[in-house]
C-alpha cells in the first residue's frame, strides 16, 4: 500500500491486538502512526499507561530514543513493576551514558525491588 491512512493503520493494529500475541508490535505500529508525545498522552488519557505491557513498551520506546527522563516517568506511573519493567529501565540507563545521579537512582530502584 503506497499511502497509509488511519483506516489501514487501525486495521493492522487491530489484527495484531486480536491475535493475542503481538501486543508490542501493535504498540510499535501505533507509535509509528503518531508521534511519541502523543503516544504517552493517549496512554494516560485511556488509563493504559499503568498497564504493564503498555508501560513497558513506553519505557522501551523512550529509552531507545535516549529520553530517559520520559522513560523514568513511564516507569514511575506503573502500578506493579515487574521484571520486564525493571529490565527496560535498567537497559535504557546502561545503554546510554550514566551520570552519578542516575547510577544512584538505579541502585535505589533495585534495592526497592529486592525489598519487595
Amino acid at each position: 500500500m503506497p499511502a497509509h491512512n488511519v483506516t489501514s493503520w487501525t486495521a493492522i493494529i487491530t489484527a495484531y491486538v486480536q491475535s493475542g500475541e503481538c501486543d508490542e508490535e501493535a504498540i510499535e505500529l501505533f507509535c509509528r502512526m503518531i508521534s511519541g508525545e502523543q503516544v504517552y498522552g493517549y496512554a494516560v488519557k485511556l488509563g493504559l499507561a499503568s498497564v504493564n505491557c503498555v508501560g513497558d513498551s513506553l519505557i522501551s520506546m523512550y529509552a531507545k530514543s535516549r529520553r530517559m527522563e520520559d522513560a523514568r516517568k513511564a516507569f514511575d506511573i506503573l502500578f506493579e513493576k515487574n521484571l520486564v519493567s525493571y529490565n527496560a529501565i535498567v537497559d535504557g540507563y546502561t545503554n546510554y551514558s550514566l551520570m552519578k545521579s542516575q547510577i544512584q537512582e538505579l541502585v535505589s530502584m533495585l534495592l526497592h525491588l529486592l525489598a519487595c
